[in-house]
């Protein structure tokens, strides 16, 4: 994307469990934040510090992106867990995801259900980039 719009035009929230904050750096991007977190279900909001999960409402408040109206771009690639979080993408008082990039797994959406029911076979380990670009 900065390759596209230029330096400096968005800012990159990169999550994963995963210690690749080093690796990231050597890509050069300006802007980009690494976060050793992954993505859960929104819960009550009560932010614990240095948790592992956080939903997506939690975290878009811990970055302070929580008074913005837009994230331009949401994608995420969280090895099944998006089953489980997906209807959390629209609940209200998050800034607008203008685009939602999604990889799906399991090729079938009929298995949604399923994963709903059957939590402990989702993978926690979950990569996913919030991009806002200035105004």
């Amino acid at each position: 994307m900065e390759e596209e719009l230029g330096p400096g035009t968005c800012e990159y929230h990169i999550f994963d469990m995963g210690d690749f904050e080093e690796k990231m750096k050597l890509q050069n991007i300006s802007r980009a934040h690494f976060h050793r977190w992954g993505l859960d279900t929104q819960g009550e909001e009560n932010i614990q510090p240095g948790a592992e999960l956080y939903g997506l409402k939690d975290t878009v408040k811990l970055l302070g992106h929580d008074n913005l109206d837009v994230i331009d771009v949401f994608k995420i690639d969280c090895e099944k867990c998006e089953w489980r979080i997906y209807r959390d993408w629209l609940l209200s008082g998050l800034p607008s995801l203008q685009q939602i990039q999604v990889e799906i797994h399991s090729g079938n959406i009929g298995k949604m259900h399923q994963a709903e029911k059957h939590d402990h076979d989702i993978s926690p380990e979950i990569p996913f980039f919030l991009n806002s670009w200035k105004k």
